[in-house]
This record gives structure tokens, C-alpha cells and sequence, in this order.
């Protein structure tokens, strides 16, 4: 699939979640725009108390199906780039990583810098942002694959649980040995759990190393033992910027994996902030199982301390390499065996 293809499917997806986004923008970091999507909508007009129309490029059955008026969408972004341009004196040339807001009379435009690339939002100027934050890190993380890296990522935007008042669906538990399993991924940056989830799901490894830009979300499904799992993987970005989102991407975990790197021991002593973050929000009860990846490098952390450790927190431990995949496919097993039979002792005692 083209990559304008890839990125289209992703911004129709994330319209349809986040209903009170008028338009996306992507551009460099000259505010030169490289893809645009504007969808249907009306914003509120705060100074008369009226409704009026928006920039918009057609219905919502055109929005669903990526229809685009492209005489409208040339003068929208012709509109747009004043504020493009002022959204880039915003972030300094030495980050990577960063956001900033703008409001104006009719939206506002949140803007997510990643790498040499802006993803600008064009949101309802009622729009609340703290339900708006976690789902455009989500999109900005897949949308940059496939700009920056050329990657073909799963362009369905889930919804998160707890942001907008609604619970998360109920997930499969043991009907006709069939699964749906929440599993995140917790851990100091650069120790390998992008890499974990790849290795697992897509049996790759890659050497470049970026950080996940708030959360990348994988769907897998995996068989063993007799059981079919749907698996719904968080990797979860471990970045200073992200912190204030990602109290919604733990709601409704049922495994949680911290990952350390065994040639840096500080990631080791860094998890129990990870524990207390996740069990602040999720709860300590959930099986939780601790992977000393990168068993490939000389060890820092011996496997003695390592397990050492997760006997402290009431968990499993394995050492893993993300790059010559060892251990990798046993440590979701491990994992995903000891939620289902925890969860069968339960029901045996319920009944």
C-alpha cells in the first residue's frame, strides 16, 4: 500500500474516534505541508453564539470514504499556513520531541513535533484536550512510520478506556478457549520494548533506535496450548512529554511486562517507579512479569539479581534478546499462561 494510502486509512480512522477533529495537517519543520486531510464539520463561533460552517471538504458519508475536494483543501491550507508558520518558532531546532496549542477565532491547532515533522490538529475550538492528547499521540506514532520510516503499521485507531467517560469493552475471557488480552509494556527508554514486540509479532529487529511518540499498538493473534489469543499489545512511551496521557493507556491491562536492559543496571532500579505508576492506575493484581532484554550484550545485571528482584514485586522473570530472538515468544507465553490460569482458579472458585 502507498504510503498517502497508509496515512489517509490512519487520519479517516482517527476522524471517526475523535469526532471533534475538523482537519490534520503534516508538515516539515519549514511548515511546508507534505499531506493534508480536512474532514466535514461545523465549529462553534464563541463571539455571536452561533454555529458556522468550517473549512470543510464534504459530507460525513465522503468523510468515511476520503473524498476530497481539492479546490477547498488548497485554500485551507493557503488559510492555515500563517498559523504554521507561528507554530514553528514554538519549537526550538535543538528538540526532537514536543507539543504546543494555538487557538484561534474558529479551532484550535494542537501541534506534535516529531523529528523534522509536525503533525498539526485541527480540533472544535470546544474540544477538550485532555481527551484529545492520547489519541493524537497514538496517530502521531503510527503516522510516523510511515512518513519517517516507510513502515506499514496497523492503521486502526482503538478506543482508550476511561477519557471520555466510557469503559473499555469487557475483553473475552475463556469462551470456548478463546482470549482477548490487554498487555502493556513498561520501562526506561532505549531498553528494547519496541523491539520485544516486533521481534514477537512481526519477527523482525531493527537497529535504529527512536522512541515511541506516547503509545504504539499492536494486535496479534497468537495459539498455544489448545488457547486462541487475541492479543492487544501497549507499548507505552516512556518520555518525559508523555506523562500526562498515559494514566489512559493502562486502563484495562490484564498483563503488564516491564522491560530492563541486562547491560544497564539502572533500568533494573528504575522499575519500581514503573510498578507504582501502573499500580496507581491498574492495580497491583494483574499478573505482571519482568524481561531482562538484550541477553546478547555482556551482563551488568546477573540473572540471580534480576529474579532477585521480581520476587520482591510478586513476579515472573526471564531474560530475553529482542535481537537474536531468544526467549522472546516465551515470555508472552509465560505470561499469557499464567493470566488464564489465574483466571480459571478464579472462576472455579466463583462457582
Amino acid at each position: 500500500m502507498k504510503k498517502l494510502d497508509l496515512l489517509d486509512e490512519i487520519l479517516i480512522n482517527f476522524f471517526e474516534r475523535v469526532p471533534d477533529t475538523l482537519g490534520i495537517v503534516i508538515c516539515d519543520k519549514n511548515a511546508e505541508i507534505i499531506h493534508s486531510k480536512i474532514v466535514s464539520g461545523k465549529v462553534k463561533n464563541s463571539g455571536d453564539g452561533h454555529d458556522k460552517e468550517s473549512h470543510s471538504i464534504g459530507s460525513n458519508a465522503e468523510r468515511k470514504e476520503g473524498k476530497i475536494d481539492e479546490k477547498k483543501l488548497s485554500k485551507f491550507n493557503t488559510e492555515i499556513k500563517p498559523f504554521l508558520a507561528k507554530m514553528q518558532d514554538q519549537f526550538s531546532s535543538q528538540k526532537k520531541y514536543g507539543s504546543s496549542v494555538i487557538d484561534t477565532n474558529d479551532f484550535r491547532l494542537l501541534n506534535i513535533l516529531a523529528d523534522t515533522y509536525v503533525y498539526t490538529f485541527v480540533l472544535d475550538i470546544f474540544a477538550s484536550l485532555s481527551t484529545t492528547y492520547p489519541y493524537v499521540y497514538l496517530a502521531v506514532e503510527k503516522m510516523h512510520q510511515v512518513i519517517d520510516e516507510g513502515k506499514v503499521p496497523q492503521t486502526k485507531i482503538p478506543r482508550l478506556g476511561n477519557i471520555r467517560g466510557e469503559p473499555l469493552d469487557e475483553p473475552i475471557q475463556g469462551k470456548n478457549d478463546e482470549w482477548s488480552i490487554k498487555y502493556i509494556l513498561l520501562g526506561e527508554p532505549s531498553v528494547g520494548k519496541t523491539s520485544v514486540v516486533n521481534r514477537f509479532v512481526h519477527k523482525t529487529f531493527e537497529t535504529d533506535y527512536r522512541p515511541t511518540i506516547g503509545l504504539n499498538v499492536m494486535t496479534h493473534n497468537y495459539e498455544f496450548y489448545g488457547h486462541k489469543i487475541k492479543m492487544n499489545i501497549y507499548d507505552i512511551g516512556s518520555q518525559k512529554l508523555f506523562r500526562r496521557v498515559r494514566p489512559n493507556y493502562y486502563s484495562g491491562a490484564n498483563i503488564a511486562i516491564f522491560v530492563f536492559s541486562l547491560d544497564k543496571p539502572e533500568t533494573l532500579q528504575s522499575l519500581p517507579k514503573w510498578y507504582k505508576e501502573m499500580a496507581r492506575f491498574v492495580g497491583d493484581e494483574i499478573p505482571m512479569l519482568i524481561v531482562g532484554n538484550k541477553s546478547d550484550l555482556t551482563h551488568k545485571v546477573s540473572f540471580s539479581e534480576g529474579e532477585s528482584f521480581a520476587k520482591k514485586y510478586n513476579c515472573s522473570y526471564i531474560e530475553t534478546s529482542a535481537l537474536e530472538g531468544a526467549n522472546i515468544e516465551d515470555a508472552f507465553s509465560l505470561i499469557s499462561y499464567i493470566h488464564i490460569e489465574k483466571y480459571k482458579k478464579q472462576f472455579v472458585q466463583e462457582e
